[in-house]
């Protein structure tokens, strides 16, 4: 004999076999959103998601209740604006129906989430923030974004500089796999954060042509974002990294061939990365200039930045992973690293200029007495004898030198070719010495009579 329960919205379907098992299973219900519910049929509409008696069970036409997490959310019928509060949500899945849907968090600074994944159906556009927002605003979405053909997610904002339009990945290997467009209209930012390890941006396109920044990032010391899609229009990037410590933390890599033609600005704490690994053309091949405040710019591949682009060192590392890159002006403002990695790198800058700090060049194999070799950093322009004052091999006494190549470019080197003593053999040396003079001490002692001092 087989028993079956009525269906409600997010319990338990029965059923009895032959009297001799329950078994008990699960089904999402299908609610739709009703967001004014006087009608006999769900009408979509603008309302906070967690309102009373704004879902329909089952149907468009369903009845009408609350919502209950655990099910499948549909928005169709009219768009409106969806608003997240305190409350989080957590549907299984979230369809998105019909184009022209707002999803915003309420009115406050403090994060609001949906624990679920989002799906587009085709040629839809979904919003994410309303066009006006001014503070800081974070949605976290607990799951992937997939959509049909055609379907877009744009994020929005009217930003000042000190504040973002959010949206956070917030559970581990998430994947955007639509296309993406940025409309920051104020001179802030806009964009999305890995709030967990394995997130990735795969959509065809990452799309700003308004006044605002786009923002990419990651949050803590474990979290990463990998970004395919090709980031492309007027306005640069910015890359937001926050990671606290340790290998692998804060990172995110780039390895589209992209071409947006605004500037790239890498703000992080001490540990976080950029790393730009395209194997199709340029990470960062239409971007006007790279500004590096702290953390570190890492070659994955050659080539990766426009000729150029002018390079600005505010602080961190500028990473070659081994391989070579030319760009175009170099400015030093505060204490910085270029780093030659491992394998042969050669890094030619255009010219170079220094406000403040020191620059340390780590793992360099050049020929101190000529500066070319296996890793050579060459510019085009010879650099004031101010500048090498402040540059520092390591290995090596500090200040620098350059050499015309004849090929025109100048080869930087150390401005002492002699390598520092390695600790170890200072202090061996010193003991080497101390163990013969003892030994001539004795000696000497047999030498004169013993009422002889020595």
């Amino acid at each position: 004999m087989t028993t079956s329960a009525s269906k409600v919205p997010g319990l338990l379907s029965f059923v009895l076999i032959t009297g001799s098992c329950l078994c008990l299973s699960v089904r999402a219900a299908d609610l739709y959103w009703d967001a004014d519910g006087n009608t006999s049929a769900a009408t979509g509409g603008t309302q906070i998601w967690t309102a009373i008696d704004t879902w329909r069970d089952g149907s468009l036409a369903g009845p009408l209740g609350n919502w209950i997490d655990g099910n499948k959310a549909h928005f169709n019928a009219s768009a409106g604006i969806v608003t997240v509060g305190a409350t989080a949500v957590a549907p299984t899945s979230a369809f998105f129906e019909v184009t022209g849907y707002t999803l915003q968090t309420d009115g406050v600074a403090t994060t609001r989430s949906v624990n679920g994944s989002l799906l587009l159906s085709s040629d839809v556009n979904l919003f994410l923030h309303t066009a006006g927002v001014v503070g800081a605003r974070n949605l976290n979405i607990g799951g992937s974004v997939g959509g049909g053909l055609g379907s877009t997610l744009t994020i929005q904002g009217n930003q000042n500089a000190a504040n973002a339009a959010r949206v956070n990945l917030s559970i581990a290997n998430s994947t955007i796999s639509v296309s993406i467009i940025v409309t920051e209209s104020g001179v802030g930012v806009a964009g999305i954060v890995a709030t967990a390890a394995g997130q990735q941006i795969t959509g065809a396109n990452i799309t700003n042509n308004s006044t605002g920044k786009t923002m990419l990032g990651a949050s803590i010391p474990t979290d990463t974002l990998g970004v395919s899609s090709v980031i492309t229009g007027a306005q640069g990037l910015q890359i937001s990294l926050s990671g606290t410590g340790g290998d692998g933390s804060g990172k995110v890599t780039l390895t589209g061939d992209n071409n947006f033609s605004g500037g790239t600005i890498v703000n992080s704490n001490t540990s976080g990365q950029l790393i730009l690994n395209s194997s199709t053309g340029q990470a960062l091949g239409g971007t006007s200039s790279v500004t590096l405040t702290q953390g570190t710019l890492l070659l994955g591949n050659s080539s990766q930045i426009n000729d150029n682009a002018a390079v600005a060192l505010s602080g961190g590392t500028f990473h070659t992973g081994g391989f070579s890159e030319t760009v175009g002006a170099l400015t030093l403002s505060v204490n910085s690293t270029i780093d030659m990695g491992n394998g042969a790198s050669i890094l030619r800058f255009d010219s170079g200029a220094r406000t403040n700090g020191t620059l340390s060049i780590l793992n360099w194999s050049g020929n101190p007495a000529t500066g070319a070799g296996t890793d050579e950093v060459r510019f085009t322009t010879n650099l004031a004898s101010s500048f090498l004052n402040q540059i520092t091999f390591a290995g090596y006494n500090s200040g620098a030198k350059t050499f015309d190549s004849g090929s025109g470019y100048f080869l930087l080197a150390p401005n002492d070719p002699t390598p520092i003593p390695e600790p170890g053999t200072v202090f061996g040396g010193l003991a080497l010495l101390g163990t013969i003079g003892y030994r001539e001490r004795k000696r000497l002692r047999k030498l004169w009579p013993a009422t002889w001092v020595i």
